[in-house]
């Protein structure tokens, strides 16, 4: 019968009965400084003693073999139960660092351990520890933000903002007015300045719909300066389309770069990046007929006065009809609009006056160019033929 699991017991026993303790552990020290080192690994690895000696902390058996020695043991053995509990807390929750006390509070182990939970943990953390390079990077990773509770000097740190801004680019908020005036960190604050899920369960965490919620805000957060650098607002835009409304007042009334922006961005955005434009470049001729032809629904942020326009509208009909849906009554009553409206595709005649909808030559026009277009004829011409057969 395999005796070494039981000497084994007996060994981790005695370590804690005060006299024998001292026995037993300088019968240890023997064995391991001198029967072991004489023995095959093998040997050792089959025997579940020699295995158990063999892992046996020297310098444990050296205290124990003291006299006394054991008082030391019991209390390390007593501290290092109490972190494995609170490891395991952390580990499970978090918030069990708030209510941990001062002492585990400041434990390196503990509060990264808490952070890799959950990256708000890092409140409960001590002043120290918030200033830990390591232990503030793990939170921000698990939650950007959580950088609000790292240290001054942190985030005044470059290296340590740019790992930040790297995970969500509206970390730059937190980042230090020195900072947040650096190219290189703002370039990579808009360039990371979306969110995608890590794994499919974040998708449904309200703190990652809080981060896709401020997805396009780095630049905001940018100085002044950086707010007005062509480059820099150019490459935000690129990055995350609602950035544009963050541009400087005086980049969005500058022609070139408008026109820029509008062709960078996506056409669900077509409509943000006209609403970002200037009032005055909304009202300019030249800057909205460029818009249209990039793309039509831009027509719809056009001044009120523009959409009254014969002469841009006219213009702007000639590149497609669909202007027409925010074109003013007067014009769609306006026969020369109409029949180059026809022209361009013959469904303008929907958007035609009833009046117009009767005049033979612009419904001729529009059926000529799409026959679907008869249907928005007048009555009167429906049945005449040869529209109406």
């Amino acid at each position: 019968m395999e005796i070494g699991p039981y000497l084994s017991e007996i060994d981790i026993i005695c370590d804690y009965v005060p006299c024998v303790s001292t026995v037993t552990n300088l019968v240890d020290l023997f064995l391991k400084a001198v029967v072991l080192p004489c023995l095959e690994q093998d040997t050792i690895n089959n025997n579940h003693y020699y295995t158990h000696l063999s892992q046996k902390d020297f310098f444990r058996c050296i205290i124990l073999a003291i006299p006394f020695g054991i008082i030391l043991v019991v209390f390390s053995d007593y501290a290092d139960s109490e972190h494995n509990r609170m490891l395991s807390a952390v580990e499970h929750d978090s918030w069990a660092l708030r209510d941990a006390g001062a002492f585990y509070q400041n434990n390196y182990s503990i509060v990264l351990a808490a952070v890799r939970q959950d990256g708000f943990a890092l409140r409960s953390a001590s002043l120290r520890l918030r200033d830990n390079y390591n232990i503030a990077l793990a939170a921000v990773r698990q939650d950007p933000e959580s950088l609000q509770f790292a240290s001054t000097r942190l985030r005044d740190n470059l290296t340590f903002m740019l790992a930040s801004c790297q995970r969500a680019g509206f970390s730059l908020r937190y980042a230090s007015p020195r900072l947040q005036d650096n190219e290189n960190l703002v370039f990579v604050a808009v360039e990371h300045d979306g969110w995608a899920p890590r794994n499919v369960n974040e998708c449904n965490d309200l703190y990652a719909f809080a981060i896709y919620r401020r997805a396009g805000s780095a630049l905001y957060f940018a100085s002044e300066r950086l707010q007005d650098h062509n480059n820099m607002v150019l490459t935000a835009v690129q990055h995350n389309q609602r950035s544009l409304q963050f541009a400087s007042e005086r980049l969005r009334d500058d022609h070139t770069f408008m026109l820029v922006a509008v062709r960078v961005l996506n056409i669900s955005y077509l409509n943000m990046a006209i609403n970002c434009a200037s009032a005055r470049l909304r009202d300019d001729h030249t800057f909205m007929l460029a818009a249209c032809q990039i793309n039509v629904f831009s027509i719809g942020r056009a001044s009120r006065r523009l959409l009254d326009d014969h002469t841009f509208v006219l213009a702007a009909c000639q590149q497609d009809y669909r202007i027409l849906w925010h074109a003013s009554a007067r014009l769609c009553d306006d026969r020369a609009i109409m029949l180059a409206a026809c022209q361009q595709n013959g469904l303008a005649l929907y958007h035609a006056s009833r009046r117009l909808q009767d005049d033979d030559d612009i419904v001729i026009a529009a059926t000529q160019q799409n026959s679907s277009s008869l249907q928005y004829a007048s009555p009167r011409l429906l049945q005449q033929p040869p529209l109406g057969g």
